[in-house]
């Protein structure tokens, strides 16, 4: 890449992380001007939701950056294996975790047991269904313009994930200050707010690695859109619907099904580093 790409590439990654940082705040304020708005449906969420996809689009076709690398082709045949991973990866680690946790007495699944495997699996595809859109719109910004653009500048993976993960934890911000309803903010963990995002932002960097090696082993943002989704679907099932239930602070830090957790933290990292391995082999 020429000292000029290389300029413009920067240039542009700041405007997207910029994008990325600040639209949350932009949509909340939309909202305070507005009367009542729903906390769930929203003019300022979908504008939080879109803007950084949307963003990398147009900086891809107006601003230089191009096509090249944005991962649009699904190239299924290639990857059925991996998309079987993004399928079935996150169940497997959800099911060892909790496990886990019930085994030790720190995760009580009352909730669960009470409702039966039956009703769980049709909660969790109204889940699917309803987060495939949300997730194609999150995975094209982070892991269909940010990861790439930064592999074009030559960054190593475990600094894209450093990066990818910090600015994707603060788009987040917004949604757990903001958009995410109290009730939904107690239901999903029982940590303090600020212990929470703490764990949060530390989550996002392996996460980010291992989702950013999905991508570049797979040359695909499909496989992440997966991979999202079926963990979003299952992990707020069980979280927001009360499911499983923590008996402590620190059982909630280490046993959440959700990626801040320590368990799940450690597991992704091993996960990053297998398909790192397996891509540099």
């Amino acid at each position: 890449m020429t000292a000029s790409r290389n300029v413009q590439t920067r240039r542009n990654l700041v405007i997207f992380a910029v994008v990325a940082a600040g639209i949350g705040w932009v949509g909340l304020w939309l909202n305070q001007v507005m009367a009542n708005p729903d906390p769930r449906q929203n003019l300022g969420m979908l504008l939080w939701l879109i803007a950084p996809a949307l963003t990398g689009v147009l900086l891809r076709a107006a601003a230089g950056d191009g096509w090249a690398d944005a991962g649009l082709r699904p190239a299924l045949k290639k990857n059925l294996g991996w998309y079987g991973f993004a399928l079935l990866i996150y169940p497997v680690c959800l099911a060892l975790i909790l496990g886990l946790g019930y085994a030790t007495g720190a995760v009580s699944a009352a909730g669960l047991s009470s409702l039966g495997l039956g009703r769980f699996a049709g909660l969790v595809a109204a889940a699917l269904l309803a987060g495939v859109v949300k997730n194609i719109g999150e995975e094209f910004a982070w892991r269909g313009y940010l990861t790439p653009r930064l592999d074009a500048l030559g960054w190593p993976a475990w600094a894209s994930a450093l990066l990818v993960g910090v600015i994707w934890g603060a788009w987040h911000l917004p949604y757990w200050f903001g958009f995410m309803a109290p009730g939904d903010f107690q239901a999903y963990t029982s940590l303090s707010r600020a212990a929470f995002i703490s764990l949060a932002f530390a989550a996002f960097v392996p996460a980010a690695f291992a989702y950013g090696e999905l991508r570049r082993i797979t040359g695909s943002v499909w496989p992440t859109v997966v991979l999202h989704t079926v963990g979003n679907a299952i992990i707020l099932t069980l979280l927001l619907s009360r499911l499983v239930e923590f008996k402590s602070s620190l059982a909630s830090a280490l046993f959440t099904p959700g990626m801040e957790g320590f368990l799940s933290m450690a597991l992704w990292a091993l996960i990053g580093v297998g398909i790192y391995r397996r891509r540099k082999g």
